[in-house]
């Protein structure tokens, strides 16, 4: 059975719909020349097409080039446009297979082992990912998976400036205790229910699932400019990567300079504000545990530095400790009397460091958390109980305000799924809106 997950949030609900809507809708928009005729990424040995609706077929091959595709014994012809782009639809059919599609052109392309079926777009996020082997009795789930009627592919994550008109060409899979541990869980369950229900009609799952992402990024650029808080970003999308890594730290420079006023964005080193003899009297706070986007640092990634002061009795300062501070989004430097105790990468583990006996002292002691947040939430989070320093001698809560400086922004000029609305949309959703789908799980 599925586990719980972490919830998936909306930043507004009738974008979901309109996103959608234009996702279905659209229209593929004209695509480079090839040299030889080829199809569309999506389409592969292994994949299933969709049932009861014309079945569109597309490619790329020479301008003025004749085409013709036969699935079923039906043909149909076409030529390739100016731009080499090529489409056409060929009859409905019921669900059956395995049937070979041809593509004849300059020259000939055999896909095998296709269905028909019902095939579904699964998307969103890390709910959607999580793989098969992941869940509870995960291994009994993926020894069970033999269900050659069920296909599933994964595209790769893609995030553009600007709409792609194809893809790579994807990898289909049947459903089998060698294949199904990598597959979308919730999709597979779905896929293996909704097959069951319909007597055993093949099911096929295009899986663009990205962890993590906005919905914003998965926006249709129409979408995107009919609202007015995406519009702008939209309409200044730059054309190239290194153009809008700096939009966006200006964003995010600005909108530091402003929360803390006076302080510079810089660092002297990975351990400069661990020490307890560093003047943090007017850093601004943040409250622990809870993410600095909601605190007045929206959108901001890259370095932030937590200090905390506590204080100590002669009996909890004796022998050693545990430093508990929860999960840290995402990575963390954790010091104590400018020592360090530990450190990871990963948003969603634990952190609990030891503190060796005779670093800390009765009264005043200083715990400070290097926090380097590559993207979405970062800081430190999870239950307010958590937090505490663990003596000999009983727990000191750590929740509550924590002094706290930005001291680096994100200096790589890579394009994050994140970094503005439309760009999921654009590498991953844009290519597949000639495919014909009988819906869409999110």
């Amino acid at each position: 059975m599925l586990k719980a997950t972490m919830p998936i949030f909306f930043s507004k609900p009738a974008l979901a719909a309109a996103t959608l809507v234009a996702t279905l809708c659209c229209t593929l928009a004209s695509g480079p020349a090839a040299a030889q005729a080829r199809l569309a990424g999506v389409f592969g040995d292994h994949m299933v097409l969709q049932r009861h609706m014309p079945i569109r077929v597309w490619g790329w091959a020479a301008p003025g080039e004749a085409v013709a595709v036969a699935f079923k014994g039906q043909q149909r012809r076409t030529v390739a446009g100016a731009g080499g782009r090529w489409q056409l639809d060929l009859p409905a059919s019921p669900a059956g297979g395995p049937f070979e599609l041809v593509v004849q052109a300059s020259n000939r392309i055999v896909l095998r082992d296709v269905l028909v079926g019902e095939l579904w777009l699964a998307s969103g996020q890390s709910n959607m990912e999580w793989a098969l082997r992941d869940v509870q009795d995960g291994a009994q789930e993926v020894a069970a998976a033999e269900h050659p009627l069920i296909r599933h592919t994964k595209l790769p994550k893609r995030a553009l400036l600007r709409p792609a008109d194809d893809l790579p060409p994807l990898v289909w899979q049947a459903s089998s205790p060698a294949t199904a541990g990598d597959f979308s869980a919730v999709a597979t369950f779905f896929a293996r229910r909704l097959s069951r229900s319909l007597g055993g009609v093949p099911v096929g799952i295009v899986n663009n699932a990205w962890g993590g992402s906005h919905l914003e990024t998965w926006a249709s650029p129409q979408a995107a400019l009919a609202d007015p808080d995406m519009a702008p970003y939209v309409r200044d999308l730059p054309e190239d990567a290194a153009a809008l890594a700096a939009q966006r730290r200006a964003r995010m420079a600005a909108r530091v300079q402003a929360w803390q006023a006076g302080l510079a964005i810089e660092e002297a080193g990975p351990q400069a504000w661990a020490g307890t003899t560093v003047d943090d009297s007017r850093w601004p706070t943040l409250q622990s545990p809870g993410t600095w986007e909601e605190q007045g640092l929206g959108g901001v990634d890259g370095v932030v530095w937590l200090r905390r002061s506590v204080r100590l009795s002669a009996a909890q300062a004796a022998g050693a400790a545990t430093l508990h501070l929860g999960m840290v989004d995402d990575c963390d430097t954790s010091f104590v009397n400018g020592q360090p105790v530990g450190g990871l990468c990963g948003w969603d583990t634990p952190r609990q460091w030891p503190v060796p006996a005779g670093l800390l002292r009765e009264g005043d002691n200083l715990i400070a958390v290097r926090v380097v947040d590559t993207g979405g939430g970062g800081g430190l989070h999870g239950p307010a109980a958590v937090p505490r320093l663990a003596t000999m001698a009983g727990d000191v809560p750590l929740a509550g305000p924590w002094k706290a400086r930005v001291a680096a922004l994100p200096a790589s000029n890579h394009v994050g799924h994140n970094d503005a609305p439309t760009l999921l949309f654009n590498g991953m959703l844009h290519p597949l809106l000639n495919l014909r789908l009988r819906g869409v799980i999110w």
